[in-house]
């Protein structure tokens, strides 16, 4: 795409009627947040019990001993293998803000449906810190309306199921129905007098501030690059982001990494673990919500156009055929070859 280029002066000209605007929207920023302060009170009479690392909390223990919690509804049903990709990409920016919040006598926390070991163990895997609860076997998600009955979904779903619908299924492992089921969802509770109250809720592209980068994104010279402009509802954004700009180096280990076409990964394989002809088995376990479309050894090709992948080159193995294996949460290459492993080319379409 070929943009309008100008003159220094024709810029700034051009920037000063669009900081205007944006000082604008900044002072009706203000005022909105004010109307939201201003919102009257939920009480919350019934008494919920969360799973948390420290044993069973209520909704009145989740605030830690502070006067206001933020509490986050991420899709992870019991039915999902792995947390919504969606809500994986805003909580990658929740660690740093937990301090600063609770500095203001503000918690936060995750609240899913999923058991509590199975969010650990995700917590675990992408690397999170910030406090995680789990509301399995509570009627919490279905009262405050943040989840609904399989049954009721797939009644819904029965004229079709939208494919970027269908797609985040498949990415959490579980069926489009299961998947729907949840819904994100940020409440806001204030704790007064020993009572909670809800005092604000948002969902859909009222989330948008949750996810950091894209306020990086509205300012970059692409923007979001999803596509045309933003829809009314809330925009799939993807475990790991789309675009296909640049390369990026991916670390081992089963986490999700950041966007790109190429990667390079450095594996030391001695000569003395290859016999000739032996079959190398490649692991393609973390980045797997990837789409691979090769795998490149010194200019060998190895395998192309496999789904879920992540990046773990791991052991030699007996000679053999070349084989694929698969399972539902990753899946394995065996290529004989001979050619050494010193800089396998991995190359994503992320698309």
């Amino acid at each position: 795409m070929k943009h309008k280029v100008a003159t220094r002066e024709e810029w700034l000209a051009a920037r000063g009627e669009l900081l205007a605007r944006e000082k604008e929207l900044t002072r009706r920023g203000d005022q909105l947040a004010a109307m939201r302060r201003e919102l009257p009170w939920v009480t919350i009479e019934k008494e919920y019990s969360f799973g948390t690392g420290a044993g069973p909390k209520t909704l009145r223990e989740l605030f830690d001993g502070r006067s206001e919690l933020i509490a986050y509804h991420f899709m992870f049903g019991p039915a999902y293998a792995a947390g919504c990709p969606v809500c994986s990409s805003a909580a990658d920016t929740f660690n740093g803000a937990v301090p600063h919040l609770n500095a203001r006598d503000v918690t936060f926390t995750c609240i899913s449906r999923a058991p509590l070991d199975k969010l650990q163990a995700y917590k675990r895997r992408m690397g999170w810190s910030f406090p995680w609860a789990s509301s399995h076997g509570s009627d919490y998600n279905f009262d405050l309306e943040v989840s609904r009955p399989e049954e009721a979904t797939r009644e819904f779903l029965a004229g079709g199921v939208p494919e970027v619908a269908a797609q985040l299924a498949r990415e959490c492992g579980t069926e489009p129905a299961a998947y729907l089921s949840e819904a994100p969802v940020m409440s806001a509770y204030a704790l007064e007098g020993g009572t909670v109250y809800l005092t604000y809720s948002t969902t859909a592209r009222g989330l948008e501030f949750m996810m950091g980068y894209y306020g990086f994104l509205d300012r970059a010279p692409l923007g979001r690059d999803e596509g045309g402009p933003a829809p009314d509802v809330d925009p799939p954004p993807r475990r790991i982001p789309r675009r296909e700009r640049g390369p990026s180096i991916a670390g081992p280990g089963d986490r999700p990494r950041s966007m790109t076409t190429q990667i390079t990964h450095s594996v030391a394989v001695s000569a003395a673990r290859r016999p000739a002809g032996g079959a190398v088995l490649m692991r393609l376990g973390a980045l797997r919500h990837y789409e691979l479309s090769a795998i490149r050894v010194n200019g060998t090709l190895l395998a192309t156009r496999h789904r879920s992948a992540v990046i773990v080159l791991v052991a030699i193995k007996e000679p053999g055929p070349s084989v694929f294996l698969h399972s539902s949460c990753w899946r394995a290459v065996v290529a004989r070859t001979t050619t050494c492993l010193s800089t396998p080319e991995l190359w994503f379409d992320c698309r």
